[in-house]
């Protein structure tokens, strides 16, 4: 085919060769299968990059979608006295036992097309064909790396946002001085301390845990640790410096996130909420995240490499699935300083009654004739700040002035035991955060 062009001297010129040579097929062709040809030094770059959040991992799940959760609550003390032993001998006492799950929560995969037949034009040695398909596949695990430290910061974020952790003021007023950053460190150094004593104050459940200094980690906005010699903020924690360093990780901001790959990630998963404006806002003040070992739930349920030809097209196409979990844990210790935080103010609450299998809490208080079956109690907790609402739900039970130890509370069901003898009964529901309680009284006579 002759192509024919009125020369010209002007840059239309150029663009009209341009459209020629790409709309007609065969020219576009054999323009491309030249240049390639002719490229006598070809510079392959690519970046490997890894993120120190695996450590976070706690291992396979080899079976199942889900992660079940125990926790095992410390046992309440008795006042010894001898005068109702004989009547309470045989008395139960249940355990308190707490229990989280854990799901199964991304399903990826990565995928590259490879044409060797097409690839060997391009270049004029097999190590640099070698080197081209090598850094084609190592792309995979490279945006695999970069997607799980998206995917873990987001998941602690969430955490700080829903109130998944405790939350403190650091001190800093965000000024980035000297003397803020070291105000930082002594919070987190008073932390760490408290860390060590047994407390339910540090943990979403309200459970009593304590956190070995062993066990502690520390994520940190990279300009807090620029501020200090790492041998400073290792002694700040009554570590050496290859202790802290192996502990501490760093983020260049917790209010920076690659949305853009986020939304790309949990594509079509309705469980994603995206970060608003404001959201982000509010986690550019965090300035650190302090946590037991414990507290991430990040488990791999699937890695796996596969490829396979296609004969008919001369080329291969490339898979990595990569399944797994990231979560965290209500059980174990974690907390966020934030700059400017302030204990919002503990709760108010109402504690409703349901009767059976009626919804209603209009029936008699008398609950005589509910022995040998069961009261629901729901809670009502009331806060004037709206960020709370996800906190406020959690509640611990207890019921008081049973004499059967059959007679029991979880999860505001009571069960009335129908050997019971109380003539009255107390419910007492606890806000786990703030401590704040609400009883209902039941007649049994």
């Amino acid at each position: 085919m002759a192509i024919a062009i009125k020369p010209r001297n002007d840059t239309a010129s150029i663009h009209e060769i341009g459209a020629l040579i790409n709309e007609y097929t065969p020219t576009r062709n054999a323009f491309w299968n030249t240049l390639m040809n002719r490229i006598g030094l070809v510079i392959i770059k690519s970046k490997d990059w890894d993120t120190d959040f695996k450590d976070f991992k706690k291992g396979e799940l080899e079976l199942g979608e889900s992660i079940e959760e125990i926790f095992v609550n410390l046992a309440r003390p008795f006042a010894f006295n001898p005068d109702v032993a004989e009547k309470e001998v045989f008395k139960r006492e249940y355990a308190d036992v707490r229990v989280a799950f854990h799901k199964l929560n991304y399903q990826l995969f990565y995928k590259q097309s490879i044409s060797e037949q097409e690839s060997r034009a391009a270049f004029v040695s097999w190590g640099s064909l070698s080197d081209f398909v090598n850094r084609i596949i190592q792309s995979m695990y490279t945006g695999l790396n970069y997607d799980y430290y998206c995917m873990v910061k987001y998941a602690i974020c969430r955490a700080v946002l829903n109130n998944g952790l405790t939350k403190m003021a650091s001190g800093s007023t965000g000024a980035g001085t000297a003397d803020d950053y070291r105000s930082i460190v002594t919070t987190a150094k008073s932390v760490a301390n408290k860390f060590s004593i047994m407390s339910d104050s540090y943990n979403q459940a309200g459970v009593y845990n304590a956190t070995r200094p062993s066990d502690l980690r520390i994520i940190m906005t990279a300009d807090m640790d620029a501020a200090f010699d790492v041998n400073v903020l290792a002694s700040a924690f009554n570590m050496d410096k290859t202790e802290f360093i192996g502990r501490r990780y760093l983020v260049d901001s917790f209010g920076k996130h690659d949305l853009r790959r986020l939304a790309q990630i949990f594509e079509g998963d309705d469980n994603y909420v995206p970060f608003t404006a404001a959201e982000l806002a509010t986690l550019a003040t965090i300035d650190c995240v302090m946590f037991d070992r414990e507290w991430t739930m990040i488990y791999d349920a699937l890695m796996e490499f596969e490829d396979i030809r296609n004969p008919q097209g001369l080329y291969y196409n490339y898979v990595l699935h990569k399944w797994g979990v990231i979560s965290v844990s209500p059980f174990e210790n974690a907390v966020a300083l934030i700059q400017g935080y302030t204990e919002p103010a503990a709760p108010t609450g109402t504690l409703a009654r349901f009767y059976g299998a009626t919804s209603s809490d209009t029936a008699p208080t008398n609950a005589k004739d509910n022995l040998g079956s069961w009261i629901e109690f729901t809670p009502t907790w009331t806060s004037g700040d709206a960020a709370l609402e996800g906190e406020l739900a959690a509640t611990t039970w207890k019921v008081v002035g049973n004499e059967n130890g059959g007679t029991r509370i979880t999860d505001g069901i009571l069960r009335i035991a129908t050997n019971e003898t109380a003539t009255s009964l107390t419910v007492i529901a606890t806000n786990v955060h703030f401590g704040t309680t609400v009883t209902a009284t039941i007649a049994l006579a």
